[in-house]
């Protein structure tokens, strides 16, 4: 038994052969409970619990005989709020895995064997609408098969940023604001965007949300493509005008 200065409870663990052996409780300086779990010989087993010092629960766990995660994990947002869910083998994922927005709609949706993502992967904004959908295999993410989709967006932003990519030397790889609807794109990788009439919009290889060698497609208003612009270097290289 421990116990904090301030003369609360710390801990409460029992002891088999000098090693952390049989339940146990761990709490927070204030005297609110951290922790609870089983352990065998210096491993979790069984059910394990870790709270927010508001007392809602952030893990609720579950580990074999091994000491490793399986079976059904979940973690919460301290409103109590669900924040990640699925199944754990091993110590390792599987299966399907949802991830939430503290609203509460789905956040991403992704889908593991044995750890590693392997098939559909897809993230959501938070208004419920596709962000990015990626097709995996055994860990290694399809290009042909990576798309990104761009969250409504104000004529006057759309103008904006149509504006910039039509600036030959245009450097992007500095975060400005003209390009502020991507920023809550922060992908890495090879992505293609789809606009709001289904028209590829820009693709390429992208670092945190910035496309740094790609190609960006400007239209009009009726959807008939203008200009191409060529970014290499995360810098405007090159305007093709369409005709």
């Amino acid at each position: 038994i421990t116990f904090y200065e301030n003369g609360n409870l710390q801990s409460t663990i029992n002891f088999k052969d000098n090693k952390p052996n049989g339940y146990t409780k761990s709490y927070y300086p204030g005297g609110q409970l951290q922790e609870e779990g089983t352990w065998q010989l210096n491993k979790w087993v069984g059910e394990y619990k870790f709270y927010y010092e508001n007392g809602k629960i952030k893990y609720h766990w579950f580990f074999d005989d091994n000491g490793q995660r399986t079976g059904k994990q979940d973690y919460f947002y301290s409103n109590g709020q669900k924040q990640i869910e699925g199944e754990w083998l091993q110590g390792k994922e599987k299966g399907v895995i949802k991830e939430y927005h503290t609203n509460g709609k789905i956040s991403k949706v992704a889908n593991f064997e044995s750890g590693k993502l392997n098939g559909a992967f897809t993230e959501y904004y938070e208004d419920g609408s596709i962000k990015t959908k990626v097709i995996y295999i055994q860990g290694e993410a399809d290009p042909q098969q990576s798309y990104a989709y761009r969250p409504p967006v104000k004529d006057e932003d759309k103008k904006k940023e149509d504006d910039a990519f039509s600036q030959v030397g245009k450097d992007f790889t500095k975060d400005t604001n003209e390009t502020k609807q991507y920023r809550v794109f922060s992908g890495t990788g090879y992505f293609k965007f789809i606009n709001e009439n289904g028209q590829v919009d820009r693709e390429g290889t992208f670092d945190r949300g910035i496309l740094i060698d790609g190609k960006k497609y400007i239209y009009d208003a009726n959807g008939k493509l203008l200009r191409t612009a060529i970014i290499t270097g995360g810098k405007v290289v090159q305007l093709i005008n369409e005709k």
